[in-house]
């Protein structure tokens, strides 16, 4: 099921019951839901990063470091 992280700042899905023990980042232009079948029955999540699936775009073009402190700050946060 679809949920919001890190106050809404990225969309993804969390899987299993526990805490997560393993993200999923998804290639340029997919989403999330290309993990679904490996994730089913682990502790993980898997994000839509900003600009894909229901995460919306940045204001402003990214680089990888943008990309890897939304994510941080989505794993490091309560959902």
């Amino acid at each position: 099921m679809l949920q919001a992280f890190a106050g809404g700042r990225l969309f993804g899905e969390q899987f299993g019951t526990g805490s997560p023990w393993a993200v999923a980042l998804h290639g340029w232009g997919r989403t999330h839901t290309d993990f679904a079948a490996v994730l089913r029955g682990l502790d993980a999540v898997a994000f839509d990063l900003p600009g894909f699936g229901a995460t919306p775009p940045p204001a402003i073009a990214w680089g990888s470091p943008d990309y890897a402190e939304a994510v941080a700050a989505a794993i490091s946060a309560p959902a």
